[in-house]
């Protein structure tokens, strides 16, 4: 039973991901072109009128809430046991560590990409569209090829392999000064976060326990804002020692946690 729920769950989790990372195939592209063709300001304004057919559709939606055991208390209670839930837990707090240092380090590529663009490259707001284009249509690959390589094995292995590999490229990234080679670099390291990550969510959806999964998920969306974190920390690094370097640098941390996964952390056994 386990492996078929696993199967199904990492299906489901890739397709959700395709979604996501269509999207981000479609966006930067197109706002590239209307930062340059009608500004700043103006592109904010379409992306705004956009939103609004979806936000409508969303507000007639019925929700069917099905009758589960809830878990009660107080909020701050709830946080505790579920914090206390990962920690005992030594895989599910590994997988859930992958969340952390890659987030908060290796994630200011993309948040930092418009200075790349401009200071390093010198190609401007569509070269800028290209750059992020680039990395949505790596990650919707990614995402596809784990939704249609549902029986592979060794996943905890593929994650730590796949932290390692987009340190590298972070550290590649970094140091590039021509966009020939940006784009497919970026392409790569759309397509390693798909996989690393969407196998990573598969797992500790398989590995936690029903009545403590909500919390869990909870937490790990929460890592997902240490992205603005490792962002100012990149930019005030930047100031100090520039902006290659201070990427290169973040690239370097995170390339160097993936033997710590390996060897400190039993993420390497979950097959």
């Amino acid at each position: 039973r386990a492996p078929v729920l696993r199967s199904i769950a990492l299906r489901a989790i890739a397709l959700n991901a395709s979604a996501f990372n269509g999207a981000r195939i479609i966006g930067p592209s197109l706002g590239g072109w209307l930062i340059a063709g009608i500004g700043t300001a103006a592109a904010f304004g379409v992306t705004l009128v956009a939103a609004l057919p979806y936000a409508l559709i969303l507000l007639g939606l019925t929700l069917v809430r099905p009758q589960v055991k809830r878990a009660r208390g107080n909020v701050l209670e709830l946080m505790r046991e579920g914090y206390g839930y990962i920690w005992r837990h030594g895989e599910i707090r590994s997988l859930m560590s992958v969340e952390i240092v890659p987030i908060a380090l290796g994630m200011s590529y993309v948040t930092l990409a418009p200075a790349v663009a401009s200071d390093v490259l010198d190609v401007g707001s569509r070269g800028l569209g290209a750059m992020l284009a680039s990395v949505g249509v790596g990650a919707l690959a990614g995402s596809v090829l784990v939704a249609a390589r549902s029986s592979i094995r060794h996943r905890g292995r593929l994650v730590i392999a796949g932290v390692g590999i987009f340190g590298a490229l972070s550290i590649v990234y970094a140091l590039s000064e021509s966009i020939l080679l940006t784009l497919p670099i970026m392409f790569l390291m759309g397509l390693t976060t798909a996989i690393y990550s969407t196998t990573k969510e598969t797992l500790i959806q398989t590995l936690v326990d029903d009545s403590y999964r909500g919390r869990v998920m909870a937490t790990n969306s929460v890592f997902w804002s240490f992205t603005p974190l490792g962002s100012l920390l990149a930019g005030a690094m930047a100031a100090v020692v520039g902006l290659q370097a201070a990427l290169a640098i973040n690239g370097a941390l995170v390339l160097l946690y993936a033997p710590l996964l390996w060897l400190a952390t039993p993420v390497r056994d979950i097959d």
